[in-house]
């Protein structure tokens, strides 16, 4: 079927934006119970499915997966630098219950339902549900380049559809967080405030007068540090993933003064830059037709029911031996099927939903935020990093 809107960069932008704008309208309606990037991903769908907009709708304005390496490695290396070594000391209960769920994760799906669906289908599915996107597109990439299709089609969805039920569960239990952060005094146990430990005292940084840091001077810091993760990763012949590396490096020059926190959110390109990336890994799934989907989709959804139940029964056993209230457990383990920048968007979506108030936005932004943000630091590092890693060697 021709497709009915014009295939030119503009309008292709402004399809993807006015899908957004209605995503973001319902789920400013609905409180954030329907998530605006599940009704993107909806809307978008039926244009390709129905001829409406072309299947590639996403490449056209530039979008492609090589504008998202790059972005997505800058984004890594912002993500490092607001971790904080005195975080992840406080933090420490978030680490054991994404491990814990991690763990759970990947016996299930590659025991059980390897043997249900197959081993290899397991072993290229578990990673991208313990350590979200990254994870995802090093596990299509590894079965791409031995030849596999099919599976580098089922590592392709389940990278497309993976995050969907986080995107329906994450908001519930973040919201039913915020709340009780506000009414039990409690939570600040496990949700201190304070997000900071550094601030890039005394370093040359500062010297720099405000009216010079403009959107590249902030950029530029990451985009530096992500060439030279890109380069270190060359070093070791492509067996370790440059996400590490940017991680790293964030974590690293930001605790040291070399690079200023938070770069993203300064430069004023934040909200830009994380779509425009983000919707560039649905842009796999716009791309199957309907015939390969339905040929995957069963043995995928499978995989993923079985991920969703290692999460609950792994954070759940975790955060009841840590007296951890459940849905705070719930909420940091869902950043298996989400991470960064998806967890931070639904978060900032719930924070929204729940309160008016500039005084207790703050407030949660500075309690739960750091948590999740935290969570997304542990599962994208171990789940891309180690996990995926480990599974490519036995493909």
């Amino acid at each position: 079927m021709d497709t009915f809107v014009s295939t030119t960069p503009i309008a292709a932008l402004a399809i993807l934006l006015l899908s957004q704008l209605l995503g973001d309208f319902i789920s400013t309606k609905t409180k954030a119970f329907v998530p605006g990037m599940l009704v993107f991903v909806i809307i978008i769908l039926a244009c390709v499915w129905t001829g409406i907009a072309p299947d590639n709708l996403v490449e056209i304005p530039g979008f492609t997966s090589a504008y998202a390496s790059g972005i997505i490695l800058m984004f890594l290396v912002d993500m490092g630098s607001s971790i904080s070594p005195k975080q992840l000391k406080v933090q420490w209960r978030t680490v054991l219950i994404c491990l814990a769920a991690m763990v759970v994760i990947a016996l299930i799906v590659i025991f059980i339902g390897g043997s249900i669906f197959g081993k290899e289908y397991a072993m290229i599915i578990a990673p991208p549900l313990c350590g979200g996107v990254v994870a995802g597109l090093e596990m299509m990439n590894a079965a791409l380049a031995l030849g596999n299709a099919k599976a580098a089609g089922a590592a392709a969805l389940i990278l497309a559809v993976h995050s969907l039920p986080g995107f329906i569960l994450m908001p519930v239990f973040l919201k039913r967080v915020c709340k009780r952060t506000l009414n039990d005094s409690s939570m600040s146990k496990f949700l201190p405030l304070g997000n900071d430990d550094i601030e890039n005292k005394n370093t040359i940084l500062n010297r720099i007068p405000q009216k010079y840091k403009s959107m590249a001077y902030y950029l530029g810091q990451l985009a530096i540090l992500a060439v030279i993760a890109n380069s270190i990763a060359g070093l070791f012949g492509g067996k370790v993933s440059p996400t590490v590396f940017a991680l790293a490096l964030g974590f690293i020059c930001s605790h040291l003064g070399i690079i200023e926190k938070d770069c993203m959110e300064k430069s004023g390109s934040k909200s830009f830059l994380m779509w425009s990336s983000l919707i560039t890994v649905f842009s796999t799934l716009f791309a199957l037709d309907q015939k390969t989907l339905m040929g995957i989709l069963g043995l995928v959804l499978g995989l993923l029911l079985l991920g969703i139940i290692g999460i609950f029964l792994g954070s759940g056993i975790m955060g009841k031996l840590l007296k951890v209230p459940k849905e705070l457990s719930f909420s940091l383990a869902l950043n298996c099927l989400l991470g960064f920048p998806m967890n931070y968007m639904l978060t900032v979506e719930s924070v929204k939903a729940v309160t008016d108030n500039t005084d207790e936005r703050e407030k949660l932004m500075n309690s739960v935020l750091p948590a999740i943000l935290i969570a997304g630091f542990v599962t994208v590092t171990i789940g891309s990093v180690v996990f995926a890693s480990i599974m490519k060697n036995f493909l």
